[in-house]
This record gives structure tokens, sequence and C-alpha cells, in this order.
């Protein structure tokens, strides 16, 4: 391979990250040398492009996600070391299928505000980095980061409170500072929200944000439920396309409130995993109007009743939903029946139920109807039920559009797993990871 005709692309790349018709070129040359990155590029930029809505969203994640799982370390690796620099936003042996947008890498962490400060730039040399997590501000580094130096370039920040020094005495400053109108993503993590921050975090202007993810953030904020409610009265709401709101301690009364603001219009994906909602929180996006643009929803980790299961079943609003998280739920024999006579899931082509609370007959039932026939994926990870109903269950003529399913291989005997096989033929994973993936399609398992 030409390393200079490379370093040209990947120069040209920094210099305007935002050309998604060079990344394109890029992808092209790297397949003319025979290097599967340009596949990947190609198959990042597609899906970059592609509403969670749209039917070929599923087939263009699960691609993109096969090329992360099979080679994303790798390509990690090859960026080499700068500084202290962490490739991504997880400790470096882990890789997040969102390290990498459209074709690069664009995240990193760093140790602390001078590791940032001495790095940065040299980070940028190898790669655009957009979204950057800082392990230890400072006061100083909290008012520096706001420079055009930085913001020209870094469009989404990664914060928890432990990267705080206690001496930090100027906190909110981040808050309110006028630049936040050119953050796109910004996540906030582990009670980042006390009062006064989340006073200063709504009074800020932001212009570009598109997503936004806010996990464990109640513990020292405002009271319970009050999070949601107050966002529904924040204008910059009505661009945000990814809300993520996990372990927050939501109450009911803020789910609802959210499922009843048109500023949610925008929405493709939420989360409100981990917040204890029950039914009444379930029912309220089920009927929302302005949630019909959801592609994926994740409810993992709640406590409906069937009765809530099946408002999400048979909600006319999600008609478009792609993917749905019910893991770490109780579904229950009837919550399962529910999904299986689904009426307004037409369009779900992957069903999440890891860990999920699932005897032999709840397994069983989910097979029991016309509802989920058209799912293309099926995550059945460290569910409880024998391997006698799982076999049943994803073998069934009634899920005859299955491409992909994912279970743990501690219930499963060799018997079992042949006959999954025979079904699926290809397979990933082990005994010793405790999970296996089967896939009908060569281009979607690594």
């Amino acid at each position: 391979m030409d390393e200079t005709r490379e370093q040209e692309f990947v120069e040209a790349i920094l210099a305007d990250p935002d050309d998604d018709g060079l990344r394109g070129a890029y992808g092209d040359w790297l397949l003319e040398q025979g290097d599967e990155r340009g596949g990947f590029v190609h198959a990042q930029l597609q899906l970059a492009a592609t509403p969670k809505t749209d039917e070929a969203w599923w087939e263009r994640r699960r691609k993109v996600e096969a090329f992360l799982d099979r080679s994303g370390k790798k390509w990690a690796r090859q960026l080499g070391k700068v500084g202290s620099v962490a490739w991504g936003i997880e400790p470096a042996h882990l890789v997040r299928r969102d390290w990498f947008e459209r074709g690069t890498v664009e995240r990193a962490t760093f140790p602390n505000w001078s590791q940032f400060e001495k790095s940065f730039d040299d980070a940028w040399k190898v790669a655009p980095i957009r979204e950057v997590r800082v392990n230890k501000w400072s006061d100083a580094g909290i008012e520096s980061f706001f420079q055009p130096k930085y913001l020209n370039r870094v469009r989404g920040l990664w914060l928890t409170w432990d990267g705080f020094d206690p001496a930090c005495t100027r906190v909110s400053t981040l808050f309110a500072a006028a630049d936040m109108r050119q953050i796109e993503r910004l996540r906030l993590f582990d009670r980042m929200l006390r009062p006064d921050g989340w006073t200063r975090l709504l009074d800020c202007r932001y212009d570009a944000l598109r997503r936004l993810e806010l996990v464990n953030t109640q513990s020292n904020g405002p009271a319970v439920g009050d999070l949601l409610s107050d966002l529904v009265d924040w204008s910059p709401l009505e661009r945000v396309e990814h809300l993520v709101a996990d372990a927050s301690q939501h109450g009911e009364s803020g789910v609802v409130a959210l499922a009843e603001s048109p500023r949610v219009a925008k929405l493709q994906s939420l989360s409100l995993a981990g917040n204890e909602l029950g039914d009444e929180s379930f029912a309220a996006i089920a009927a929302s109007p302005y949630l019909s643009g959801l592609g994926e929803l994740s409810l993992a980790a709640n406590s409906p009743s069937p009765a809530g299961i099946a408002a999400i079943a048979n909600g006319s609003q999600l008609a478009g939903l792609r993917r749905l998280d019910l893991g770490d739920t109780e579904l229950g024999v009837d919550g399962a029946a529910a999904l299986a006579s689904s009426t307004g899931l037409g369009s779900l082509h992957e069903l999440r139920l890891a860990r999920a609370g699932t005897d032999d007959a709840t397994l069983r039932a989910l097979a029991g109807g016309p509802g989920l026939s058209q799912l293309r994926g099926l995550d059945l990870w460290r569910c409880l039920g024998g391997g006698e109903a799982v076999v049943e269950l994803v073998t069934s003529d009634r899920l005859e559009n299955l491409q992909y399913v994912r279970v743990g291989s501690s219930s499963l005997s060799d018997e079992e797993l042949k006959a999954i096989r025979e079904r699926f033929p290809r397979k990933h994973g082990s005994a010793r990871t405790g999970l296996f993936e089967f896939t009908t399609d060569r281009d979607l398992v690594p």
C-alpha cells in the first residue's frame, strides 16, 4: 500500500472532517488496495445517511457492528500511541461500537486536563477527534477548554462527576459558556447534575445539539422526575435526535411529560433503561404522536406488568420502530404473548431480551403468534429457560425471517447447538465467553 497516498487522504480528512465525499473517495482507494477498511468506511457513511426508521437501517447497522467486532480493536491499535491518549471513551482494552464515526475514530479519552492540553494537537494529527472525555479537570482546564482552538474541532463532551477534582470550584462555569452552542453530543454521567449545574445547563445556548445522554445523573440533582419535566420546556430539545436518560430514577410523571411534549418530535432513538418505570410510562410512550419517528427504543431494566408490554406491542405510534430493548425485564407468559400477537410493531427488525426474566413457557409464548414474524434479530443472552425452549423459539416457523440470534452458551447442549446451526450456519463465540451469535448471512457476523 502507498503509505504516502494514504497519509494524503488522512490529512485531507483532518482538514475537512465534515466532507463525506472525501471520506468516500478514501474508502474507494482502500478497496482498490484490498483493505477491508474501505468497505467499513462506506458502510458507516451509508448508515450515517440512513434514518433509523428506514427499511435498510437494521441491516446497515448490523454490517457496521460486524466490521467493528471483527477488526475494531486492530484498527484502533493502528493509530499508535499518542501521549496518554486512549482511543475511544472506555478503557483501552474495550471497543465500543460508537468509537468510530463515518469510517474514522472520532472519540478519545485523556487522563487529565494537562495531558489533554499537551496531547490534543498530536492526537488530531492521527484522527479527527470530535468527542473527548477528560478524566480529571481543573479550574484552568474548564475555562481554557472553551477556546476556538478546541471548539472549532471538538463537537462532543463526555463528563463525569469523578472527573472533577474536589478543589475545582468553578464546575458550573462549564455549563455557562456561550460556546456550548457548538456542541453536538453531550454525555453527562455519575451525578453531574447538581442543582446549580442543572440550572446552568438549561440556561446554555445550544444551536447544534443532536445527542443528549443523562446517565445516573439524579443522585445529587433535582427531585425525582423533575429532570425530564424540566427538559420538556427546554427549547434545544427540539433539535435532539438521540436521547438517553438511563438509571436516573425518573418518575412516571417525568416520562409522561416527555411523551406528551411536541419538543421530542425529532427523536430517532430513546433510551429510558433502569428507571423502574411501570405501565403508565409504557402506555404514554406507546400512545405519543410525537414519538412516531422513533427507530430505536430501550426500556430495559424497568418494571412493567404484561399490560405495559402490551401497550408497547400494540402502540400504533411505534410503527416505524426497528430495534426494541426489553432486556432485564420480567416479561411473563402474558407479556410474551402480547409481543407475539403484536399489531403495532410491524417494522421491528430486532428484539433484545438479554437477561430478561423468561422461563420455558415464556420463550414458547414468543412464538405463539404472527406479531414477530418480521424479526431479523433476536437477543436471548442470559435469558432464563432451558435450551430446548430456546431451540424451539429460534427455529420456529413463526420467526422464519430471523437472520441473527444471540444466546448464552451455558444453557445449550451440543445437540441443541447443532439444531440451531442447521438454521443459522455461521457461529461466533464460545463456551468460554458464555455467548454465541448465530447468523444466516456471512456479512452480518465477524
